[in-house]
């Protein structure tokens, strides 16, 4: 919701065409979604924190696949064409680090959050 919040106000001026896709929306944090974290023990805690897989919550490797098929598909359908991806923190930063062509080890995923909130790059993919 937050970020077709925000691509409806970037295309208030622009009525360009809006693509949503579920393989860049965030992370699924499963049964801990929406929970406040001084509600959760240390162990509940640590699993959403680090995305273990208990409760239904999503992996970094789970992530990280969607996303390359995300730009797999952005690749072979708009090859040469300039677009503008609206998502959230972590898809960001893995867009930005494929992009860069850098190879991501499972245990490297967590440590690739480089977009601040509200920030615009110009990624080559």
């Amino acid at each position: 919701m937050r970020t077709m919040q925000t691509t409806n106000i970037m295309n208030k001026y622009h009525n360009a065409k809006i693509i949503r896709d579920s393989r860049i929306i965030e992370v699924d944090e499963g049964i801990y979604t929406k929970q406040k974290k001084d509600k959760l023990d240390d162990e509940q805690q640590y699993t959403k924190k680090h995305l273990k897989k208990d409760g239904g919550v999503e992996t970094y490797k789970e992530v990280y696949e969607r996303t390359i098929d995300f730009l797999n598909y952005l690749r072979n359908n708009y090859k040469d064409q300039k677009i503008l991806v609206v998502t959230h923190g972590m898809i960001a930063s893995y867009i930005e680090k494929i992009g860069e062509r850098l190879s991501l080890e499972q245990h490297e995923l967590k440590n690739y959050a480089t977009f601040n909130n509200a920030e615009i790059k110009k990624i080559n993919i």
